[in-house]
């Protein structure tokens, strides 16, 4: 079975072995997609692997993870806001929420919070915790911040007059 060969497999990975003079253990990761369950395509398979071998790797070293229908709507998410991410930059297209700040001992607004949000093209905004890990995956989340602070600076400027009337 799969599941035989996997093990045989992380079983020879698990001796260590020597380069250049020095032990080294090596670790792997697996993703697995099954061949006539998951799909008949080869390409698809490979893709699905793949897939799961994401997965595996967000587990940490020597994990296994089996291809599912819920990983590749995971991937397709990953993909349209990776995307999203990309327009949002380009044109300068964030939505920042302000949050206020009040000081518990009288209830008084203090200062506010700004909270970026990005918009999503079906309608609402992507939480951060859907795309702050992504934008750090990709390697765009100072742009996404540099971004933030230029609306913070712009948005401070047109409400300077209202703070100080309050």
């Amino acid at each position: 079975t799969v599941e035989r060969v996997l093990e045989h497999l992380r079983g020879l990975l698990a001796r260590p072995i020597e380069i250049d003079g020095h032990p080294t253990q090596l670790t792997a990761c697996f993703g697995v997609s099954l061949y006539p369950g998951d799909t008949l395509e080869a390409n698809t398979l490979i893709r699905q692997s793949d897939i799961a071998l994401q997965r595996s790797k967000q587990f940490g070293p020597n994990r296994v993870a089996f291809f599912s229908s819920g990983m590749q709507l995971a991937a397709n998410r990953t993909i349209e806001i990776e995307a999203l991410i990309a327009d949002c930059i380009e044109k300068g297209n964030i939505a920042t929420q302000y949050q206020p700040i009040i000081r518990s001992s009288d209830g008084l607004i203090v200062g506010v919070e700004a909270l970026m949000r990005l918009p999503d093209p079906i309608g609402g905004l992507v939480r951060p915790i859907e795309f702050i890990p992504i934008a750090e995956g990709i390697g765009q989340i100072a742009k996404l911040g540099k971004l933030q602070l230029n609306r913070n600076g712009q948005d401070l400027i047109r409400l300077r007059p209202l703070v100080v009337a309050l």
